[in-house]
């Protein structure tokens, strides 16, 4: 491991967490009874494109070459972590400048701004780099009897298929009517976006068995577990062949992404999941400890958002409440593998070790308000991506947002006292 490249890109993805954490909370207030007033309409719109971007793609991306660094061996080009920090500048500044039109379709919302292009684009090349740069090792470790090596591999292939993915995306729509933006947009991060999502269960996976072994466990070579991995790169082959066949955003392939998501992204999470609880009672660490706290609850927060979805979900607040479970319990879970990466379980004692310690409580149990919040709201018919609370005068919803609102408050400061502390210790340390 390159220790100290390790922690440039950690640096960033600690970085671009709390600046995207930072939006979560303006939109959230926005949306709550008590604060709607006090915000522009405009800037919901322009403060979702900058908490997606920074707190969820990049974020989780740049996590991501976090761990093929830890992982796997490559020759990377030290140069893509400043294109990276390069292309997170651009979006950032197009977003608080305001100089081009939020576009909130899903996956990517975008701001029609060509400071935010060159942005996106630099962040995505850097990530694209790395892959590259990780695939020879990758390829070797496919079988892998450590189970979480052997997911850190398949991860590689995914990241990949993913900007190979929206490269396809651009050149088929390079021919036709780019108007509407928003139809143009959605088309356009549709299918990278759902590769994305089973990227993220292949890292999840992973991060969930690091966690395992930090608590002491031996995450043992199981033969059986293997074909689920391969499902999770077959779903992502299956979902990069739809733009060739048909309109990725038609009624047909949304259907067959759906199916996709459930059996070819579900099981495997859900056979992982269990294989890795067994035996979790034996675990040598603190049971109030940082590390099995993220563990228990990333599981806990990632199975009630896929839960969600389950229920059906229509274009109501459901929706985020869904992707709030799935991407959370993610970020949970590599929140508490960076408290091991930072060496914050030795014993250390002192103020900043005990905001440590319930950090991954205060951020958990305000996200499971948030999901809670947000999913009994759209119940009742509360609509995605809208301004105020103009839309409800049922008491029950208003109650529901407010808990949403004091969801993110503490979800918030949970995110603040994790990106305080990383910052500290990574500041403290040229490596790990």
């Amino acid at each position: 491991m390159d220790t100290i490249y390790t922690k440039r890109w950690l640096s960033v993805a600690v970085t671009f967490l709390g600046v995207g954490g930072s939006f979560a909370f303006l939109i959230a207030l926005s949306r709550t009874p008590f604060g709607h007033a006090h915000f522009p309409e405009g800037f919901m719109f322009q403060g979702i494109v900058g908490h997606v971007v920074l707190a969820i793609v990049m974020w989780l991306m740049s996590f991501t070459v976090v761990l093929w660094s830890i992982y796997l061996k490559g020759r990377v080009w030290r140069g893509s972590y400043h294109l990276a920090i390069a292309g997170a500048i651009l979006v950032t500044v197009s977003v608080f400048t305001g100089s081009g039109k939020a576009i909130v379709n899903n996956y990517v919302p975008t701001i029609d701004d060509p400071l935010f292009f060159f942005g996106i684009g630099f962040f995505f090349a850097a990530f694209a780099i790395n892959g590259l740069s990780y695939l020879a090792s990758a390829i070797y470790q496919l079988r892998s009897k450590e189970p979480l090596k052997c997911a850190i591999s398949f991860s590689v292939l995914i990241g990949l298929l993913m900007m190979i993915s929206l490269c396809v995306s651009l050149l088929l729509g390079s021919g036709q009517e780019v108007e509407p933006r928003m139809a143009y947009f959605e088309k356009l991060f549709w299918i990278p976006g759902h590769i994305q999502q089973v990227l993220n269960g292949a890292l999840l996976i992973a991060v969930w068995y690091a966690l395992r072994s930090a608590l002491g466990l031996p995450n043992h070579d199981r033969v059986w577990l293997r074909p689920f991995n391969w499902m999770l790169l077959l779903s992502a082959l299956v979902l990069f062949i739809i733009p060739f066949v048909t309109d990725p955003v038609s009624r047909n392939a949304k259907i067959g992404a759906e199916i996709i998501y459930g059996v070819g992204l579900g099981i495997p999470v859900f056979v992982h999941a269990i294989n890795i609880l067994i035996g979790l009672s034996k675990a040598k660490g603190n049971f109030s400890g940082v590390v099995f706290l993220s563990l228990v609850l990333s599981m806990a927060i990632y199975f009630l958002g896929i839960a969600i979805a389950y229920t059906g979900l229509g274009n109501d607040t459901r929706v985020p409440a869904h992707y709030h479970g799935a991407v959370t319990g993610l970020t949970l879970a590599m929140m508490g593998l960076t408290y091991t990466l930072v060496r914050s379980s030795a014993g250390a004692k002192g103020v900043l070790e005990k905001f440590a310690r319930i950090q991954p409580v205060l951020y958990g149990a305000g996200m499971i308000l948030v999901i809670l919040g947000l999913m009994v709201s759209g119940m009742f018919g509360a609509p995605r991506k809208t301004y105020g609370v103009a839309f409800a005068s049922d008491p029950l919803v208003l109650t529901a947002l407010t808990v949403m609102g004091i969801g993110t408050l503490m979800a918030v400061f949970g995110g603040v006292l994790f990106v305080s502390y990383s910052g500290i210790k990574l500041l403290g340390r040229r490596e790990f």
